[in-house]
C-alpha cells in the first residue's frame, strides 16, 4: 500500500493513513515498543510494504535508535510506544534527537477517549510530560478529523527545524476511519523550499577575502571546524562523495588545521596532516592539540557545525572569537552568536566556490604582504605582529609565557613537538601555526611514523592486558586496507559509546572519508552507541555493518538490544561489538577527584555473545590486537571483542583555563 504505488483513493483508518504518510517522507524504519495501546499502528506498519518495523526490547532504545537513524540518513526518525511506561521511557532518546538537532516524530498510544484522565492504569499525561522535558512541539489528537493535521503539522515541524516532536493517539483513534482516503503526504518533503537555489558570489567573495587577511596585518590563524551538516547535499541530504576533497582543498588554501565535532568523524579524512582530529568531548575541548589550536587561533571558519559554543566562547559564555558560518540553509543558523559572514547553500559547491576566491586572492595579497615586510625592519618583520595576550587571556592550562618570541628560523623537529612541558606547549603551538602558514604541513607527517596528530601514548601494559590505542589504531588501519577487509567492513559504521572511550576514539581512531560516525554528542547518553550501530546498519540497504567501541559500563546499560539484531539481521549483516573492560566507570573515576562508587562488574562477553548466537574472543595482549582486528571484521553476524584493560590506563582529558573574567568567576 503506498500512494505512490496506485492505491490514492482508498479508503483507509487513521492508522494506515498514518504509517503511508511516513513512508512517504522517505522514511523506511519505524522503531518502538509495543502495547494494548497501540496495535491498530503497529499492525499498520507491519502490512505496509515499505516500512519495517522493528520491535526493541526497551522504547528507552527505540528511540535513541530513532534518533541514530535520522542522524545518519538525515531523515526523519520515527519511533512509536504504547501508553504509561511505554511512553516515559522514550524520553531520554526524544531528547537526544532534539539536542542533536535531527528530525524524529514519536507516535504513542493513549487509553480510549472515554476513560483518558480518570483511569487508573497507565494513563500518563503524555504531551505535557514531554513538553516539560524540553520537547516543544507535544500534542495529543482528541478525534479522528484531528490527527492527519496534527501529524501534518509535527512532521514539517521535525523536518524544517530539525527538532523531535511527538503526538499521541488515543487507540480508538487509532482503529477510527480516516476522514481522508488514502493520498500523498503533503508534509513530507517539508524542508525542500528552506535551501537556496544557488550560491550567492558575493557572499563567498567578501567571506575569501576576511579569510585571507590584508597585507599590513601577519597571516589569519583561521581554524575549519565541521560538523555533522556538513554532510548535506542537495535536496535529499545525502552525502556529497567528494565532500571531503572539497574541505581539505579549501584548508590547504588556507593553509588552515581541520577540526571536527565527534559525530562528524570521518567526513574529512583524517590521514590527511592538516586534519587534527576531534573538537568537543564531553562538553570540552577533549584533545590536546585541538584545545591550542582553538586558544591560538582568530577565527573560526564553521562548516555545519550546529553549536559553535566550544570553538568561540570563554568559560563565561561570551564570544572571544570570530566567526564565518556556512551552513545547508537559514534554519541550520545559529543566532547565538555575531558571525562576520554567514553563506547558505550546497555544502560542497560553497566549499569550491570559496577555494577558488581564497586561491585568487591569496597570491595577490602575499605579493603585497612580501613588499610590506620587505619595507620593514628584518628585525621587526611581521612575525612579531602577532596577537596581544591571546594565550593570558584564553589559555591552554600547560602553555606558558605568551609573550615569549620564537625564533623564526628555528628549525621544527619531531622531539620539541612531543615534549610536554609549559614553554614547549606554546612554542609547539607556534610551529605549527608557521609550518601551516608556510605551506611545510605537508612535511609534518613525515616528522614520526604516522599523523602527529594522533600521537597516543600506548606503553605495553602489563601482563593481561590490552591498550585501547593499539585496538583502535589496528582497527583504523584494517579499515584504510582494501586487499585485508570486505566493502561491508570498511564502510561499518563505527559507533562510539560514552565514556573513557569517547576520549580513546577521538584519539586514536582515523578515519577515511566516507565513514559514518555516530555518537550522543550533546546529551551524552551511556549506552548508545550498541543502539546506534542497529540503525546504522538497518537504515541501509543490506548487507551492511557497524562497529560499536563502548566501555563495560555503558555496553551493560543496553545489551538486551543484541537480541533485537539477531532478529533483524539479514544475510551478511555484520554487528562487531568492541567492548573495553576495566571494570570501572573511568571518566567519573578520572575525571573526578574521590569518587566513589565507580566499580563495574560484568559478564564474560564472549560467553554472552555466544548466548546471543553469536561469537567471541578475548584480547588481553596488545600485540595480538592487528590480527584479532582483523579476523573479528570479516566474521558475520554479532561478534564481541572483549578487550581487557588496565584499570589504571586512563585517557587524560584536555581543557582550556580561562583567566579572562576574574570578577564573574570569583562568585
Amino acid at each position: 500500500m503506498s500512494s505512490e504505488d496506485g492505491d490514492e483513493g482508498r479508503e483507509v483508518n487513521v492508522s494506515e493513513w498514518i504509517a503511508n504518510a511516513i513512508a512517504d517522507t522517505g522514511c523506511r524504519v519505524v522503531y518502538g515498543g509495543h502495547g494494548g495501546a497501540l496495535v491498530p499502528l503497529v499492525n499498520a506498519v507491519s502490512a505496509h510494504p515499505a516500512l519495517r518495523w522493528v520491535y526493541a526490547r526497551n522504547e528507552h532504545d527505540a528511540a535513541t535508535m530513532a534518533a541514530a537513524h535520522a542522524k545518519y540518513t538525515g531523515g526523519l526518525g520515527c519511533v512509536i510506544a504504547t501508553s504509561g511506561p511505554g511512553a516515559t521511557n522514550l524520553t531520554t532518546g526524544l531528547l537526544e534527537a532534539a539536542w542533536d538537532k535531527v528530525p524524529l516524530l514519536a507516535v504513542t498510544g493513549m487509553k480510549p477517549t472515554s476513560v483518558i484522565g480518570y483511569s487508573e492504569f497507565q494513563d500518563v499525561n503524555q504531551s505535557r510530560l514531554f513538553a516539560g522535558a524540553g520537547i516543544e512541539w507535544s500534542k495529543d489528537a482528541t478525534s479522528a478529523d484531528s490527527a492527519i493535521p496534527l501529524l501534518r503539522d509535527a512532521v514539517a515541524t521535525a523536518l524544517s527545524r530539525r527538532t523531535c516532536v511527538h503526538l499521541a493517539i488515543p487507540v480508538d483513534i487509532q482503529a477510527a476511519a480516516s476522514p481522508l482516503k488514502l493520498k500523498h503526504f503533503c508534509a513530507s518533503h517539508a524542508n525542500v523550499g528552506l535551501r537556496p537555489p544557488r550560491v550567492d558570489a558575493e557572499y563567498v567573495h567578501q567571506a575569501a577575502a576576511t579569510l585571507v587577511g590584508v597585507p599590513e596585518e601577519r597571516k589569519p590563524r583561521n581554524v575549519i571546524a565541521v560538523g555533522l551538516r556538513a554532510r548535506c547535499h542537495g535536496i535529499g541530504g545525502d552525502v556529497h562523495p567528494d565532500i571531503s576533497k572539497a574541505i581539505l582543498e579549501l584548508a590547504e588554501a588556507l593553509n588552515a588545521p581541520v577540526l571536527t565535532r565527534l559525530h562528524a568523524k570521518g567526513i574529512v579524512d583524517e590521514s590527511h596532516p592538516l586534519s587534527f582530529g576531534v573538537i568537543g568531548v564531553h562538553g570540552k575541548p577533549g584533545l590536546e592539540k585541538a584545545a591550542a589550536l582553538i586558544s591560538t587561533s582568530d577565527r573560526i571558519l564553521s562548516i555545519g557545525v550546529e553549536d559553535e559554543t566550544l570553538l568561540l566562547c570563554n568559560a563565561a559564555g561570551l564570544q572571544i572569537r570570530k566567526l564565518i558560518e556556512i551552513q545547508p540553509d537559514a534554519m541550520a543558523v545559529g543566532t547565538r552568536y555575531n558571525a562576520e559572514h554567514t553563506i547558505l547553500g550546497d555544502i560542497y559547491e560553497i566549499c569550491t566556490q570559496l577555494t577558488e576566491r581564497v586561491e585568487t586572492l591569496s597570491v595577490k595579497v602575499e605579493k603585497k604582504r612580501n613588499l610590506v615586510a620587505h619595507q620593514r625592519d628584518p628585525n621587526n618583520g611581521l612575525h612579531n605582529h602577532r596577537r596581544e595576550n591571546t594565550l593570558e587571556e584564553f589559555g591552554y592550562a600547560a602553555f606558558g609565557n605568551p609573550d615569549a618570541v620564537m625564533d623564526e628560523n628555528e628549525e621544527l623537529t619531531l622531539p620539541a613537538l612531543k615534549e610536554t612541558g609549559p614553554d614547549e606547549m606554546r612554542r609547539r603551538t607556534d610551529r605549527l601555526w608557521q609550518a601551516m602558514h608556510a605551506a611545510n604541513w605537508k612535511e609534518l607527517a613525515k616528522l614520526s611514523d604516522g599523523p602527529i596528530q594522533f600521537e597516543c601514548d600506548s606503553a605495553p601494559d602489563s601482563d593481561g592486558y590490552c591498550h585501547p590505542a593499539s585496538v583502535l589504531q589496528a582497527l583504523s588501519d584494517a579499515r584504510m586496507d582494501c586487499n585485508g577487509t570486505d566493502k561491508v567492513s570498511r564502510e561499518a559504521v563505527i559507533a562510539v559509546d560514552v565514556g573513557d572511550v569517547t576520549l580513546w576514539a577521538s584519539l586514536c581512531l582515523r578515519l577515511t572519508a566516507g565513514s559514518r560516525t555516530l555518537y550522543s554528542e550533546h546529551l551524552g547518553t551511556m549506552g548508545y552507541a550498541l543502539n546506534a550501530a542497529i540503525a546504522g546498519i538497518l537504515a541501509r540497504d543490506g548487507p551492511a555493518g557497524a562497529v560499536v567501541l563502548s566501555g563495560d559500563a555503558g555496553f551493560q546499560m543496553t545489551l538486551v538490544e543484541l537480541a533485537t539484531f539477531q532478529q533483524m539481521k539479514r544475510d551478511g549483516d555484520k554487528l562487531l561489538c568492541v567492548v573495553f573492560d576495566n571494570q570501572v566507570m573511568g571518566r567519573v573515576a578520572f575525571g573526578f577527584e574521590n569518587a566513589a562508587g565507580c566499580d563495574v562488574g560484568g559478564p564474560d562477553y564472549v560467553a554472552l555473545a555466544k548466548a546471543y548466537g553469536g561469537d567471541g574472543v578475548l584480547l588481553d595482549d596488545s600485540r595480538k590486537a592487528p590480527q584479532v582486528v582483523r579476523d573479528a571484521l570479516i566474521k558475520e553476524g554479532l561478534y564481541i571483542v572483549h578487550v581487557k584493560v588496565d584499570p589504571h590506563v586512563k585517557a587524560d582529558m584536555a581543557s582550556f583555563k580561562d583567566n579572562s573574567l576574574k570578577v564573574m568567576n570569583s562568585g
